[in-house]
């Protein structure tokens, strides 16, 4: 059954960190279960070139249907810049070709549910009763308290804080250093600036930014 064979899709920031997550969870185990074979990326400047270590870009994203079934593979994207297409992007690849990372240093608890294809990084806290839906990345040092939703695509950046009963809808982007209000509900496809505190419900395809949070732009894309 192992080693199981991953390709990470994004050779950039996100992309290194999910490198650093799967040799972290070989060592924590005292195995190889996971072995990276490299990176699918679309930026011409990388390919064929060595990111990380020994670790290079295979391709373009496109490639990703020519590898053979026993292969799989983990979502970095969903910057800032390209949040909104997350789902697109990676639309061709079936669902079933991606695995779940969690790393060992994040808690989880035994009653949360983390859909399939998510990431969840370093020191992240998973409270009681969350539900984490599928294709949804946490980066390093975010807290997600008791009963808060997190929809399908999301990311969530490093040092976000949700409070309980938060409802994070599908596609949304959470920057770095945010806290999030208990009850408050995020509409879909919206990006909440680094540093912001979200005191109510924004709108769907909202940029908020500010402490407090207030709607600064309405985002419009096909």
């Amino acid at each position: 059954m192992y080693p199981i064979k991953v390709i990470i899709l994004g050779a950039t920031g996100n992309g290194i960190d999910i490198l650093d997550s799967l040799l972290d969870i070989n060592q924590s185990l005292g195995m190889q279960k996971y072995l990276c074979l490299g990176f699918l990326e679309d930026k011409e400047s990388l390919q064929g070139k060595k990111v990380y270590q020994d670790y290079s870009v295979l391709g373009k994203l496109s490639k990703a249907s020519e590898f053979s079934e026993e292969v799989f593979f983990v979502t970095a994207i969903g910057s800032a810049s390209t949040y909104l297409r997350k789902s697109k992007i990676i639309a061709h690849i079936p669902f079933e070709r991606f695995i779940t990372v969690v790393h060992p240093t994040a808690y989880v608890s035994r009653s949360a549910e983390i859909g399939v294809g998510s990431v969840i990084l370093q020191h992240v806290t998973i409270a009681n009763n969350v539900k984490i839906g599928s294709q949804v990345v946490i980066l390093a040092n975010s807290v997600i308290n008791h009963d808060s939703v997190i929809e399908d695509f999301t990311n969530i950046a490093s040092g976000v804080c949700l409070s309980g009963h938060v409802h994070i809808e599908r596609n949304c982007y959470i920057g770095t250093g945010s806290s999030i209000k208990e009850q408050v509900r995020i509409g879909e496809y919206s990006l909440i600036g680094m540093g912001s505190n979200v005191l109510q419900n924004v709108p769907a395809r909202s940029l908020v930014w500010g402490n407090p949070a207030r709607v600064v732009n309405i985002l419009s894309f096909d």
